[in-house]
């Protein structure tokens, strides 16, 4: 039957449904055993005793129907109430067995049979084939003592309970148990009393239309299933439901829609989002309850993110969504995607930005947009790795890395614009402008950002670059501009090693970078307004001399040439960015006064590296070095941070100290390693780095080795009044 008939297959479902969803059965609070209270009064004589007057003559289950006007104990009257509600959960949640378990624990045995009278009749025998007329060779054998189950006078039970139900002598709840038992049309007004929730009047519904459909079908098959006629033959289920199949829909659907005016005691009604939902999905209006939904958010100025109902309201439509594409359910894409939408937004307001791609990704045609949309707006303060993190998520979710990237920068840059100037008009002074970032400028400049984390991007952000470059050059904005340029990685520029300087953007971002170093350098020049045209000829040659030194220097620094720190030999080396060529010597046709004005030279350099050669200004060179000191009993301080009184000789000094140097081998990484375990020196905490010094700062023996290495050289077994060294010249 239910193969033959969808809708009733549907109101099985939902029938099922809430029965799984009944709140739990509770016990009824009273010991055990029938009418107990009315039994005791009636062995001592009570009957029509004064305050007994309406005290039923016996006990027996028909004595209510059958003695009219007559009463129970009230003690007892109040128990049986209770057993019936506690009964009527039992049924509401589908769980029969526990009924009869409860009604054969409380001695009422006569409703437990009651209650099995609701079992349908089952005869395996008899139902052995399926409806394509395959044997299940399984069942075509039963058990014997399985022959039939069920109650195969079922019409008549039905026919009793119904009279029960409407029998005005019985307790209210007793009436409405009855009901609950052979639900119909004629039983649901004693029902109503038990039914407190929205759930529980839709239950009685669902529960009415498929237990009649069930029997009014059993009946036009013969009425054998219902009490005991033999069947006249074959009928195939859908020959039967051919004829009444759409007007019996059309009852289905005068019955549900009471639900909409249904008033109830507990709870909330139809007026509940969820519970409109759920309704139209019951009647088959999903496609119109959704396209309703979305219509509804796209009035809907100020969506309600802040209220915990709506999110759960957003949520649930959100996965009515994805669950009907998931079963193959075709869902209005416009209608799903402002739900997801709406959701989304839901969960950025909420912070919950590691679920946003996973709902994202769900979208149909924009969802890249939406991604990018949702990355746009968040903390422009975010770190790098932060903001990785949240563009790779996409990924994980169907997404592709590249083109929301490619979205996201242009989202930012589109409204970030459209609140700066336009680059229209004379070019500006930018020496006029403020240095200062204002916080649309940084936002801007970031946005290239997001186009640095996957190569694939690589190029278009040396685009965005130079186009941002050129919009802040156009404006005045040098200080931006150079920022601009400075937060972009150099290594993007090599990102096709071979072809780099083929491709226009990375010419034309090289000679930027070529540019601004300029700038830099120029920034330290006197100001041409400090010597006026009557000033002394002394102050205007220190000012040329200044210029042409700073034009010949930057014409070395055009070359590309930087000054990096060696993390392995801690020690500074010259790097070009362009060639990519490195060299630990000052590079050929710079002077040592121009290598100091190289990038990273204040960092790094800090003055020439030859040994002797007076520095520019008079200063005296100075050097960098770390050493490894073993200290014997001739020490100036025979103690150290190792051992309290050292008492080995020189000669045994000497001869560790060999050890160690054989050890070390000309690695700075090992002499470190080894200084920092065995050196006797305080600066074993460094690695032995004993920092820059100058002539004169240290002991003469230690000075002159020193000074006469070069850098990244070692040297042999040194004697000071300290102990005994072995130097390694790192700067």
């Amino acid at each position: 039957m239910l193969a033959a008939s969808p809708r009733l297959n549907e109101l099985y479902i939902v029938a099922n449904w809430l029965r799984d969803i009944a709140p739990p059965v509770q016990l009824p609070d009273h010991p055990p055993g029938y009418r107990i209270n009315t039994k005791m009064k009636l062995r001592h004589g009570r009957v029509g005793q004064p305050g007994h007057e309406n005290l039923v003559r016996a006990i027996d289950p028909d004595v209510l129907n059958r003695e009219s006007g007559l009463s129970l104990d009230p003690q007892d009257a109040a128990y049986e109430k209770s057993l019936s509600y506690t009964l009527f959960a039992c049924v509401r949640a589908g769980r029969l067995d526990q009924a009869m378990d409860i009604c054969a624990n409380h001695e009422h045995a006569w409703l437990a049979a009651v209650m099995r009278g609701s079992l349908p009749f089952r005869w395996p025998a008899i139902t052995s084939r399926d409806l394509t007329g395959q044997v299940d060779s399984d069942s075509m054998q039963p058990d014997p003592a399985e022959v039939w189950t069920g109650n195969w006078r079922r019409k008549l039970w039905r026919q009793t309970c119904l009279r029960a139900c409407s029998s005005p002598t019985l307790p209210v709840s007793t009436r409405a148990l009855y009901a609950s038992l052979c639900l119909s049309s004629q039983s649901m007004t004693a029902l109503t009393p038990l039914l407190k929730t929205w759930e529980d009047h839709l239950w009685a519904r669902s529960e009415m239309l498929f237990q009649d459909r069930i029997a009014n079908q059993l009946e036009a098959m013969g009425g054998f299933w219902e009490h005991g006629m033999k069947i006249g033959g074959h009928i195939a289920p859908h020959a039967v439901y051919a004829v009444s199949e759409d007007h019996w829909s059309g009852e289905v659907e005068k019955v549900l829609a009471e639900m909409e005016t249904i008033k109830v005691e507990q709870g909330l009604d139809y007026r509940d989002a969820i519970h409109f939902a759920q309704l139209n999905i019951i009647m088959g209006r999903t496609d119109q309850l959704l396209e309703s939904f979305a219509d509804h958010l796209a009035r809907e100025d100020t969506p309600q993110t802040e209220s915990r109902q709506w999110a759960i309201v957003v949520r649930f439509y959100t996965h009515l969504c994805l669950f009907l594409r998931l079963i193959g359910y075709e869902v209005s894409l416009h209608a799903t995607d402002v739900i997801l939408s709406a959701y989304v937004g839901i969960l950025e307001s909420q912070g919950h930005g590691q679920l946003v791609a996973l709902y994202v990704g769900a979208l149909s045609e924009n969802a890249v947009d939406k991604y990018a949309s949702y990355l746009s707006r968040l903390d422009v303060h975010l770190s790098r790795s932060e903001r990785e993190a949240a563009l790779r998520r996409c990924q994980d979710h169907g997404l592709n890395v590249g083109e929301v990237a490619v979205r996201t920068a242009a989202t930012i840059a589109r409204n970030v614009l459209s609140r700066l100037p336009r680059a229209d008009g004379p070019l500006p002074d930018p020496v006029t402008g403020s240095v200062n970032l204002t916080p649309d400028e940084y936002q801007l400049c970031r946005s290239v950002e997001w186009l640095v984390y996957d190569k694939s991007t690589h190029d278009e952000a040396l685009n965005q670059a130079n186009r941002m470059i050129r919009y802040f050059l156009g404006i005045g904005r040098l200080a931006t501009a150079r920022f601009m340029h400075e937060s972009l990685p150099l290594d993007l520029v090599r990102t096709s090693p071979n072809h780099d300087f083929e491709i226009p953007a990375a010419i034309e971002f090289v000679y930027y970078r070529r540019f601004f170093t300029l700038m830099n350098e120029f920034d330290k020049l006197p100001r041409v307004e400090e010597f006026p045209e009557n000033e002394s000829v002394p102050k205007k040659a220190a000012w040329k001399e200044a210029f042409v030194v700073t034009i010949v220097v930057d014409s070395h620094i055009a070359q590309g040439w930087e000054v990096r720190m060696s993390s392995s030999r801690g020690v500074h080396y010259f790097y070009d960015p362009e060639t990519r060529q490195s060299q630990w010597d000052t590079p050929d046709g710079l002077t040592e006064e121009e290598a100091q004005k190289l990038p990273g030279a204040d960092k790094y350099l800090k003055h020439a590296n030859g040994g002797g050669a007076a520095a520019t200004g008079g200063s005296a060179v100075q050097v960098r070095a770390s050493h490894l000191l073993v200290k014997h009993r001739g020490s100036r301080r025979p103690s150290s941070w190792k051992e309290a009184n050292i008492t080995r000789t020189k000669e045994e000094a000497i001869a560790i100290l060999k050890g160690y140097e054989e050890q070390i081998g000309g690695n700075p990484e090992t002499f470190a390693k080894l200084a920092a375990e065995v050196s006797d020196c305080s600066s074993h905490s460094a690695g032995g780095d004993l920092g820059w010094f100058g002539k004169g700062q240290m002991q003469k023996p230690f000075e002159e080795a020193t000074y006469g290495l070069k850098v990244g050289q070692m040297s042999g077994v040194v004697e000071t009044d300290s102990g005994v060294h072995l130097i390694l010249r790192t700067g």
